[in-house]
């Protein structure tokens, strides 16, 4: 162990790793309140329970750890038995590098449960641990190393099983990027030029809103839209009149970005307008449903009674109707 962390080349993986956040957390470090203002999405709820809160996190966590580890174990598992391995031969001591990094493992891990615990944080997703969970694979690489020559038989076998399946689903990833099956995928095809006319056609508009990211693409047809969602920090500090609401593929907007524009004092201006938002040439429609409404400013008893309501809600532990 610590003949791999005096080693020369550690030394210099640390430096480097040091260099790379360095950037980063100088502005987290200088932007506190930008830090932070994402903070809903832990799903932190001071009127909670701590127990409940803790017990919450912790399925979660539990659960985000063996969505990413199920995968390189089984696959590791089954590479190992093919090869013929027996777990009965003695096998030499594990090398300080490999030791190295279980032990990183274990101490993310412990960090990040931890922190899970101390802050209530009831909302964890598998991607938020990979850069603990990265090191997984890393582990069991360096142990079949070390069981050599069946060990390495099983490396080869990981990473040619890896590259060929790569292959044989690279073209159905293809596909579902241009086509998709759920509409997501498929905002890549959206024209968006001829989304920006139908939307300015009855005005200028300087804020685009919608209940998704792909909104932000606006910004390449006029990059000084102002594009939000319901997930952009400050959003009721960012609106920049005239506003508009756009949506795709549904009758109605959904009612969370709704919620978000009565917090920020706007409400629809007159009824949507439906439209056929045209897709980039392809093999399939051409078009798909969607729908904008210019917005407007809430007046102000309105605007008062929705923050009483909101307020109301907070204290007694419910949203308001």
């Amino acid at each position: 162990m610590r003949g791999a962390i005096l080693d020369p080349k550690f030394a210099i993986s640390v430096a480097v790793a040091i260099l790379v956040l360095a950037p980063t957390t100088y502005w987290s470090l200088m932007h506190p309140a930008d830090l932070l203002a994402r903070g809903e999405k832990f799903g932190i709820d001071l009127q909670q329970p701590r127990m409940t809160a803790a017990a919450t996190g912790a399925g979660k966590f539990i659960m985000g750890t063996f969505n990413f580890a199920v995968l390189p174990v089984l696959v590791s598992a089954l590479a190992v038995v093919l090869t013929g391995f027996r777990f009965s031969e003695r096998h030499p001591k594990a090398p300080a590098r490999e030791v190295l990094l279980w032990r990183t493992l274990a101490l993310g891990l412990a960090m990040l449960a931890t922190l899970v615990l101390a802050t209530g944080v009831t909302e964890v997703k598998a991607r938020w641990l990979v850069p603990v969970l990265v090191i997984l694979p890393l582990a069991m690489a360096a142990y079949m190393e070390r069981l050599s020559p069946r060990g390495r038989d099983a490396q080869l076998l990981v990473i040619a099983a890896g590259a060929i399946i790569a292959v044989l689903l690279a073209p159905a990833t293809w596909y579902f990027q241009i086509n998709g099956t759920s509409g997501l995928s498929r905002m890549i095809r959206v024209d968006y030029a001829a989304l920006y006319r139908q939307l300015t056609a009855d005005g200028p508009v300087k804020t685009a809103i919608s209940d998704g990211a792909w909104v932000g693409n606006l910004r390449l047809i006029d990059e000084k839209l102002v594009a939000l969602d319901q997930e952009v920090p400050n959003f009721d500090r960012l609106v920049q009149d005239p506003a508009v609401l756009v949506w795709l593929d549904r009758d109605d907007p959904r009612q969370v970005i709704l919620e978000q524009l009565k917090k920020a004092g706007y409400e629809p201006d007159g009824q949507p307008r439906q439209i056929m938002v045209p897709l980039l040439p392809s093999t399939d429609k051409s078009a798909r449903p969607g729908a904008y409404v210019r917005l407007k400013r809430m007046a102000a008893e309105k605007a008062t009674a929705f923050e009483e309501g909101v307020s109301k809600g907070a204290e007694g532990g419910q949203e308001p109707d």
